[in-house]
């Protein structure tokens, strides 16, 4: 007993030398880093974070409905599913039909993940015959979709794209044409205000957008 005391005396002792040589830590002054609050809710308002001017430009979710790529070879749609829009695919191209079958077919928007390959409008160039398909697009209650809108995209260049709209029954129809605005990534049109509108800064200066996202949930 006594000889393992001694042992553990010296282990204490070796352990305190030991210690007595190693030199204190320098502590080191914390980082400072600097931070934007976004003050709007995403669930409202996008807002896009401006790199260069350090300022943040807000919309409202609901000023636009579509989005028209701006590169030259550009032809994609996108969708403003942050404000609850989705597309039916009717599979037909009569424009002037008053009525679209909607039974067994599927109310889509634009992928979560963002993939430009995954929009729900997809490949609208891609149809059968003379003419484009038509596509319905609705507002989502909380339950179902609800139809307000007809579209039918009718081209693209490297320059601009056309295309049509009008109600379900054909009234107050319109056939427009967006000029490509290649300083930024995407045109956004209204279609209650029949115009585009200004939605996201230059791609010199857009930094990170901040916007509510959805799953790609199945509605009928």
């Amino acid at each position: 007993m006594i000889a393992k005391s001694i042992r553990n005396s010296v282990y204490l002792l070796l352990f305190l030398t030991l210690s007595g040589c190693f030199k204190e830590d320098t502590p080191i002054e914390p980082v400072l880093r600097n931070g934007i609050i976004i003050k709007h809710s995403m669930y409202d308002y996008q807002s896009f974070y401006d790199l260069s001017d350090d300022i943040v430009h807000v919309s409202a979710n609901n000023r636009w409905d579509l989005a028209f790529e701006n590169s030259k070879e550009g032809w994609r749609v996108r969708l403003n599913y942050a404000n609850l829009k989705g597309i039916l695919h009717t599979g037909t191209t009569d424009f002037n039909a008053t009525a679209y079958t909607t039974t067994g077919k599927t109310w889509i928007y634009d992928a979560s993940s963002g993939n430009p390959d995954s929009t729900a409008i997809g490949d609208w160039r891609n149809f059968d015959g003379p003419d484009h398909m038509v596509y319905l697009i609705g507002n989502y209650d909380g339950i179902r979709y609800k139809p307000y809108r007809k579209l039918r995209f009718i081209e693209s260049n490297d320059t601009s794209y056309k295309f049509a709209f009008a109600n379900i029954d054909n009234s107050d129809a319109a056939e427009v044409t967006i000029r490509k605005d290649t300083a930024c990534n995407y045109t956004y049109y209204s279609l209650t205000l029949k115009d585009t509108v200004k939605i996201e800064p230059s791609k010199k200066k857009l930094g990170y957008p901040v916007y509510a996202i959805y799953d790609n949930i199945i509605h009928r």
